[in-house]
C-alpha cells in the first residue's frame, strides 16, 4: 500500500502532455513547498540555482531557466503585490549594467493577481533577458523568475511566458 501511495504521488507531481510548448513534451512539477505547480518542457531538468528557490529548473543547452522563491505572507506585514514587485524588480535591476524594464503587465493566472515584468540587462558579461512575474495567493508572494541568453530570446521568451501562465498553488482550491 506504501508503495502504490508513493507511485501515486510522483505521478501527481510530474505528470507529462504535449504540444502546451509546440513539439516538444511537458511535464508539470511541484515546489518543494507544494505551494506552486508549473508546466515545464520536459526537457528541463533540476537546477541548484538559487537556495532560496522552493522551485528550480533549467536546461544548460538551450539557455532557459526557471526559479521560484515564496515568501509567507503572513511575515510581511502591510504588503502587498505592487510593493512586492516593486522589491523584486529593484532588487534585480541593480544586479544588472544598462537594464531596460518593459511598463508592468497586470494579469490573473488561475484566480491570481499578478503583475510581469521583461527586463533586458547585462550580468556578468552575458546579456540575459528575464521575465519576472510575481504572483499574489492567499498565503504568499511567489516571485517567478525565468531567464534565457539574448541570443536565444526569440525561441525561450514565449516559452518563457507560457510557464509563467501555467502557475497554480494547488492548495488554494
Amino acid at each position: 500500500m506504501k508503495n502504490i501511495v508513493l507511485v501515486s504521488i510522483l505521478v501527481l507531481v510530474t505528470s507529462y502532455s504535449t504540444n502546451l510548448f509546440g513539439q516538444e513534451t511537458s511535464k508539470t512539477v511541484l515546489s518543494t513547498d507544494n505551494h506552486v505547480s508549473l508546466v515545464i518542457p520536459a526537457s528541463l531538468d533540476t537546477f541548484n540555482l538559487n537556495n532560496a528557490a522552493v522551485l528550480q529548473y533549467g536546461n544548460g543547452s538551450k539557455e532557459i531557466y526557471i526559479i521560484v522563491i515564496n515568501d509567507p505572507k503572513i511575515d510581511l506585514i502591510g504588503w502587498n503585490l505592487t510593493k512586492h514587485s516593486y522589491i523584486i524588480l529593484g532588487n534585480l535591476i541593480k544586479s544588472l549594467s544598462s537594464p531596460k524594464v518593459t511598463p508592468p503587465k497586470e494579469l490573473v493566472i488561475h484566480g491570481f493577481n499578478a503583475v510581469q515584468y521583461e527586463i533586458h540587462g547585462t550580468v556578468n558579461d552575458l546579456n540575459v533577458v528575464y521575465v519576472l512575474t510575481d504572483i499574489e495567493t492567499p498565503h504568499v508572494f511567489s516571485q517567478l523568475l525565468s531567464w534565457t541568453l539574448k541570443s536565444h530570446a526569440d525561441d525561450n521568451l514565449p516559452v518563457l511566458r507560457e510557464v509563467a501562465k501555467s502557475f497554480n498553488d494547488p492548495d488554494v482550491k
